[in-house]
């Protein structure tokens, strides 16, 4: 593949919440907006034809999530500061997992928020709806694009997604941008989503879980020490006629840059027995040796194959940003993964 495009938007710039509560301490907020514009110096170097993201209709966040947790995302902050609570939306309490749990008809915002959220890491501020909304449109479009026969995407997507569930989020995630995109290409046959994030996309998974049209994979570090701790096992494979269209590879502590990319190999083979028309990446840089989530040794040279082995694959590629902190460090990181993916040498001249 010799060009891409980015789908970019303005809207993420407005989610910029003060803090999040981590380990029981407030911290300041890792997703921070100047990502995205280190990730756009990095693509704009290996070259680049950069869109915004066109709108798409509620039903297009139907094809994947609950309402009520779409209203909820909606209405959030508004109705938590009605409340005389002081932002940003935190919750204190949670619903049950693994058995019912209920929510009156006049359920409060903080009933709500521990409902819906599963952690305190994903504070939502008065304008944390809007950028997620953009954001899964960047998704959409990206999606589009690949239908109208661009072969290389890249949804520079912020906030990120694959830890929004069907029915909950969590992860600095809120919609899932990741699933309504594949959820969006299904018309065109069966697709693969390939999770390359450090941490396992719990929503990912548990959108696709019993769908035999979309196969998901993912290497991350392994849930008895990361997050999303509960999901991201090998023995989860998908149930009914799903059944081994979910493939989870987790890594331990340390995995250097040859076993890493080892691993994805072992994903990607997987991927073409699937056989795919159109193939879904969750971009997580979190990967990378230098951030600081991770516990990967992944260098510049390895996210280099990485974009190379995914193009090689052979399918339209549409790749959604997710996680990958270190700032310093993102603009020659994700110019390495493009530069493999455009078939470009690895070092830049």
């Amino acid at each position: 593949m010799s060009n891409m495009t980015t789908v970019l938007g303005r809207e993420h710039r407005k989610h910029d919440p003060s803090h999040q509560v981590d380990d029981g301490q407030i911290v300041d907020v890792l997703d921070r907006p100047e990502r995205v514009d280190a990730l756009l110096r990095g693509v704009r170097s290996v070259g680049t034809r950069v869109v915004a993201p066109t709108a798409h209709g509620e039903e297009s966040l139907l094809t994947v999530h609950d309402p009520g947790m779409l209203r909820f995302l909606a209405t959030a902050y508004a109705r938590w500061s009605e409340e005389g609570r002081p932002g940003p939306v935190i919750p204190d309490s949670f619903g049950p997992r693994g058995g019912p749990a209920r929510i009156g008809a006049d359920a409060s915002a903080r009933v709500l928020a521990g409902y819906y959220c599963r952690d305190t890491c994903s504070p939502i501020m008065a304008s944390t709806w809007s950028a997620a909304r953009e954001a899964a449109d960047l998704a959409l479009t990206g999606a589009d694009l690949i239908r109208s026969g661009t072969g290389l995407v890249y949804g520079l997507c912020r906030p990120p997604g694959h830890h929004a569930a069907v029915a909950d989020f969590s992860g600095f995630c809120y919609l899932n941008n990741t699933a309504l995109a594949a959820a969006s290409l299904r018309e065109l046959g069966r697709v693969a989503v390939v999770d390359l994030d450090f941490h396992h996309g719990n929503g990912t998974q548990d959108v696709f879980w019993a769908d035999p049209q979309v196969f998901y994979g993912s290497v991350h570090g392994h849930p008895d020490r990361h997050f999303p701790f509960f999901s991201g096992f090998p023995d989860e494979v998908g149930v009914g006629d799903a059944r081994d269209t979910t493939f989870n590879l987790p890594l331990p502590d340390g995995t250097d840059g040859l076993r890493y990319r080892a691993t994805v190999d072992r994903l990607l083979e997987r991927v073409l027995r699937f056989d795919p028309a159109t193939v879904v990446v969750s971009l997580g840089l979190d990967i990378a040796a230098d951030d600081p989530v991770g516990t990967f040794d992944v260098g510049d040279e390895d996210l280099w194959h990485l974009g190379r082995s995914l193009v090689a694959l052979g399918r339209p590629l549409l790749v959604i940003q997710e996680g990958g902190y270190a700032l310093a460090r993102l603009e020659e990181q994700i110019g390495a993964f493009f530069r493999g993916a455009l078939h470009l040498p690895a070092a830049a001249s």
